[in-house]
Order: structure tokens, then sequence, then C-alpha cells
């Protein structure tokens, strides 16, 4: 399986209200407590939820290579629901605000 490559853009992170097993990381705006909203990095990244561990999950699951190619796609998606437009190219970190 080949490694999600992350834009660091934060949208995954922006929004975890409706998912159950993230409600321990939930603030009343619906954004992860563990996101530091400065640089768009996970607080907690080398102890974060296996929810957020996307190549751990996808493993765990065993999709393979189709797992990534769908993380990107929901990652363009999100990305382009919070910021509204295209995710950057996965060889440049995101610029936009959260």
């Amino acid at each position: 399986m080949s490694k999600f490559q992350c834009t660091n853009c934060g949208a995954c992170c922006l929004n975890i209200s409706m998912v159950p097993e993230m409600q321990d990381f939930v603030l009343p705006s619906g954004r992860c407590k563990n996101l530091d909203k400065d640089n768009k990095t996970c607080m907690i990244y080398d102890n974060r939820p296996i929810l957020c561990r996307v190549d751990d999950l996808g493993n765990y699951l065993r999709l393979g290579s189709s797992w990534t190619a769908l993380m990107h796609v929901t990652c363009n998606t999100l990305h382009e629901k919070v910021y509204g437009v295209p995710q950057e190219p996965l060889d440049q970190k995101c610029q936009h605000e959260s």
C-alpha cells in the first residue's frame, strides 16, 4: 500500500462532531481539541487515535492501495468543502487559514 500524503490542511480535524468515536476530542465548535490551529498539525500526533492514522487504519482494514486512493478523494472533498477550492498538489502544504 502506498503511503498517504497529507498536505496539512486540517480539514479532517475541523468537523469531527459527527464521528461517535471522536467525541472525547471534540470542542463545542466541532473542531478537534488537538488541532494546533496556527500550524494545522496534531498536538498528539504520535499518540493520535487509529481513526486519525490513515495508513494504519487502511492496513488494519486490509484495504490496500484502494484505501489510499479513497482517502485522497475524501481529503480533496473535505478541503473543497472547508476552503472552497481544490486541494493543493500533494507535494505542497496547504496555505489556507482554518
